[in-house]
């Protein structure tokens, strides 16, 4: 009769098992929809919405990481059991991240919304209720903790009566010439989206350099008074204007809008985007 051998038992009395990692294993698009109990297309709306940004292989195929995998199943019961929608799932994802990695340099863009409210003795409760975010977001956001969407930074600026330039403007900011390397830049406080100052001073023009990583962009859509001039430097971008203009827009292509039409964007290519961005009068 054959006998059967079984393990002998750790201290513990946990059974032994060959270790194992799952540093290097990626996920294809259909192993992650039977693992998060969803479908491929709802994976594909969450990468479009900037919820998710899977690696990609040369030939175009998306790949997963366990990272991707645990964030996934949270999107997944976020919007299932909380009924939230993509907004305020990336809100809530964003609190969960906790502290990312800030780039050395000018004064996080936290702190400085933290002592625009103390200047006028607003309490967090004043800001929350004017712009629809909650205390505990935006707390996070005025320590650092976590990102913040372009929309809701738009909702914040705009309650406040300010603007992304005036924000980060120090005495003796107006030159003429902005050198580059050295210009106040905002990074990791957007999910894939660099922003750089071109112009210093009290301005009526506000130009800016983006940099957008691959499904990446507003998280939803904004609109204030004014006119958005965009050129394509390399890459592509997707703008959606009042809900119902969708426009694709490739390198060398420009897009001048008025600013009152809600407008929604995205980088739906596989490649970071960089664009030339310009406000008038200055409103972000």
């Amino acid at each position: 009769m054959a006998v059967r051998r079984i393990p002998a038992p750790t201290p513990h009395g946990l059974t032994r098992s060959r270790p194992t990692t799952s540093i290097s294993v990626r996920f294809t698009i259909g192993e992650v929809s039977r693992r998060v109990g969803c479908s491929p297309t709802t994976l594909r709306l969450w990468e479009r919405k900037g919820l998710i940004a899977p690696e990609r292989t040369p030939s175009g195929y998306r790949m997963f990481t366990h990272s991707d995998l645990v964030r996934l199943r949270k999107i997944a019961h976020l919007q299932r059991v909380e009924g939230l929608n993509p907004a305020g799932i990336s809100q809530i994802l964003g609190d969960d991240e906790g502290q990312r990695t800030v780039p050395s340099g000018a004064e996080l863009l936290g702190r400085r919304l933290r002592r625009l409210r103390l200047s006028r003795e607003w309490p967090l409760e004043k800001v929350a209720a004017g712009t629809g975010l909650s205390v505990s977001f935006l707390s996070s956001v005025e320590r650092d903790k976590t990102g913040v969407s372009m929309a809701n930074l738009r909702r914040l600026l705009g309650f406040y009566g300010t603007t992304l330039a005036a924000l980060f403007r120090t005495e003796g900011d107006a030159q003429r010439v902005t050198r580059a390397g050295k210009r106040a830049t905002i990074s990791d406080r957007f999910r894939g989206v660099r922003i750089e100052q071109l112009a210093q001073g009290d301005v009526e023009m506000e130009a800016q350099l983006f940099e957008i990583r691959p499904g990446s962009g507003s998280d939803g859509g904004y609109e204030h008074e004014g006119e958005e001039f965009i050129y394509v430097i390399d890459g592509a971008l997707e703008v959606v204007l009042d809900h119902r203009e969708t426009y694709l827009l490739a390198k060398g292509d420009c897009l001048y809008f008025p600013s009152r039409l809600d407008h929604n964007w995205r980088n739906p290519s596989k490649r970071t985007t960089h664009l030339l961005w310009v406000n008038t009068p200055a409103t972000f």
